[in-house]
């Protein structure tokens, strides 16, 4: 199974998967797209070829589906390409793992300022700006709100949901 976290910086995805991961009995791995995502340097011209950057997210993302295809769970925590384009073309390879759910997780405005205001590895008003398209035209499966339930009671829902016994 693929659980595809998708939302804002500081929408509580990482506190999601790590909560998914200690309530869950099967194993489950955590990918943080931000941390598998291949880096150039940042000044190198690369990073301006919109045609370079296509091709490494949708590399990045059929990676992710080989875990997927390999019966390997795993939570995938990072948000789809903001283009509509790519983020189609991404979520069709995900899709494409049987079990895969995407889901999207929310938080009111006012929580992602404090969360973004508390932490000194967020631009302040990047997830605002991400807010206005990021769950935009998407198909999710599930969808959680984080502003005031703790990411281990929604964990618990989730996997009920996901995995009922």
């Amino acid at each position: 199974m693929l659980m595809v976290l998708s939302g804002t910086s500081s929408s509580g995805k990482t506190s999601l998967a790590e909560a998914l991961q200690a309530r869950s009995p099967r194993p489950l791995l955590h990918l943080e797209a931000d941390r598998f995502a291949p880096t150039l340097q940042p000044d190198h011209p690369a990073l301006q070829d919109a045609d370079f950057r296509s091709r490494v997210v949708v590399a990045m993302h059929e990676a992710i589906a080989a875990f997927g295809r390999g019966r390997i769970d795993i939570i995938v925590d990072g948000s789809l390409p903001t283009e509509h384009d790519l983020r189609d073309r991404c979520l069709s390879i995900l899709r494409g793992v049987p079990g895969t759910e995407v889901i999207a997780v929310r938080c009111s405005l006012e929580s992602l300022r404090e969360r973004e205001a508390g932490r000194s590895d967020r631009q302040r008003g990047w997830a605002e700006q991400q807010m206005r398209t990021i769950y935009e035209g998407v198909d999710f499966d599930f969808s959680v709100d984080t502003t005031d339930r703790p990411a281990s009671e929604l964990a618990v829902a989730l996997l009920e949901s996901l995995f009922p016994s």
